[in-house]
């Protein structure tokens, strides 16, 4: 479900999704039927009031819920609440901060395992030339190293929990060329379309 106002320069999206898996397996010779429900959603506005300014912020809830017909079966709940926000801004004409942040709560996975991690990408990047075919950017990755990568395996007597350390802080510097040239205008309704700041064109 969408939602827009003011010549799109806000929006509100709804979007979601439901699973469920239903699997038999074996246990000690023991048939066991699994029961496995997930959903999601996720609520999203967008506010864009200008050429040089756009955030994005967001949150979320997913749920999952395991049952095993098994009385000795292990079931499982975890649920996470996830907020997140992206953005960028234009200033001096050829320069643009952006940064996407999120922060999750997650229930149902032991704490020594994670932490509710707060991840933060920021990057600055700088436009040359006239057309700004050429972009320098430098980015930094999960400034805060709270990134770690939690895998969860459920079986009908177990329940494996895998943390993952692998390397997720660091900073990249790209350098960008758009080296393709089109002919003519583009244009929508007969008019002549115009471009944002970043290149992209303004659909009215």
């Amino acid at each position: 479900i969408s939602k827009q106002a003011a010549n799109r320069k806000y929006s509100l999206s709804l979007t979601g999704n439901i699973n469920h898996l239903h699997y038999i397996g074996m246990s000690n010779s023991v048939k066991n039927i699994s029961s496995q429900w997930s959903f999601l959603e996720k609520l999203s506005p967008k506010v864009n009031p200008s050429q040089n300014f756009e955030i994005n912020p967001s949150v979320s809830y997913w749920f999952s819920k395991v049952d095993n017909s098994l009385p000795q079966a292990l079931d499982s709940k975890t649920s996470v609440l996830s907020f997140q926000v992206d953005g960028r801004f234009y200033f001096l004409k050829s320069w643009h901060f952006g940064y996407n942040a999120s922060k999750n709560f997650v229930h149902g996975i032991n704490s020594a395992i994670t932490n509710n991690p707060f991840i933060v990408n920021p990057y600055l990047e700088k436009e040359f030339t006239q057309r700004k075919t050429l972009r320098l950017r430098v980015q930094a990755f999960d400034i805060f190293d709270q990134n770690k990568y939690i895998n969860r395996n459920i079986t009908e007597t177990s329940i494996t929990d895998t943390r993952s350390n692998s390397l997720s802080r660091y900073v990249m510097c790209t350098l960008s060329a758009n080296l393709q040239r089109f002919k003519g205008t583009p244009k929508r309704n007969g008019e002549v379309m115009k471009r944002k700041n970043d290149g992209s064109f303004i659909y009215k």
